[in-house]
């Protein structure tokens, strides 16, 4: 089994598989068309409830508690435009010392003065490659016995 980079997709998000979709269905979509596999982390308790490009659904019942589960699931975060749910998600991945990489996503302030804590990305892909540099990144700094490979995103063959 060998591991390769997807191809950027003319016309969709590129994705990164196995994604962690939360449940947004760009995410997923974009990680379908790159030939990922999706794993949707769902508030509720009925499978069915995912949207069509997951290929895994891990019901939680918890509701917006369930986005720890979406931040401590991955190495990096990608935020993307997002509400609420998508706010708290950033704060509990900075809170952990997760990076955070935003496209089009919240700005934040501590204490009244801008908090630049989020990596801004221009487009899916600075998005995707920032993320991979800084799972890396935060990975080499913890202690050996503790690190997680960051590899490509899927698997060929």
């Amino acid at each position: 089994m060998r591991w390769r980079w997807p191809r950027k997709s003319a016309g969709s998000w590129p994705g990164v598989g196995p994604s962690s979709c939360a449940a947004g269905w760009l995410e997923c979509r974009g990680a379908k068309s790159a030939g990922g596999t999706t794993i949707g982390i769902l508030p509720g308790n009925d499978p069915a409830s995912a949207n069509p490009w997951v290929d895994i659904p891990i019901c939680t019942g918890m509701g917006y508690a369930r986005n720890v589960i979406v931040v401590k699931s991955g190495r990096a975060v990608i935020a993307i435009s997002g509400a609420y749910g998508t706010l708290s998600e950033i704060g509990h991945a900075l809170a952990d010392g997760i990076p955070v990489i935003g496209l089009g996503t919240w700005a934040i302030h501590r204490n009244g003065q801008p908090d630049n804590s989020i990596v801004l990305a221009q487009s899916p892909v600075d998005a995707v490659e920032k993320a991979i540099e800084a799972a890396r990144r935060r990975d080499a700094a913890q202690p050996e016995a503790s690190r997680v490979q960051v590899s490509a995103p899927y698997r060929e063959g």
